[in-house]
């Protein structure tokens, strides 16, 4: 699997060296984009959390996500931000 992303890595790299910005800004942008990986999700940084859930309320939580087309990571950091903002 790591060599696989190195080597799409390697073939970004190359392409991002042939195309120019004001030849193709578009391309030069999603290679750009590529690039990067993963969005930032804010401009402060992300830390991991881990929790323990029951079974119950795990499925709960995965019926959610799926009704909504986000991941389960996405509808738990709605869920704290509400809890929070409470």
């Amino acid at each position: 699997m790591a060599r696989l992303s190195e080597e799409v890595q390697r073939l970004v790299d190359e392409a991002a060296e042939y195309v120019r910005p004001w030849e193709d800004e578009a391309a030069a942008e999603e290679i750009a984009r590529a690039k990067r990986g993963r969005p930032r999700m804010s401009d402060e940084a992300t830390e991991q959390l881990v929790v323990r859930v029951p079974s119950s309320l795990r499925d709960k939580l995965n019926k959610r996500a799926k009704d909504q087309h986000v991941t389960v990571s996405g509808v738990t950091r709605e869920a704290l931000e509400r809890h929070l903002a409470a």
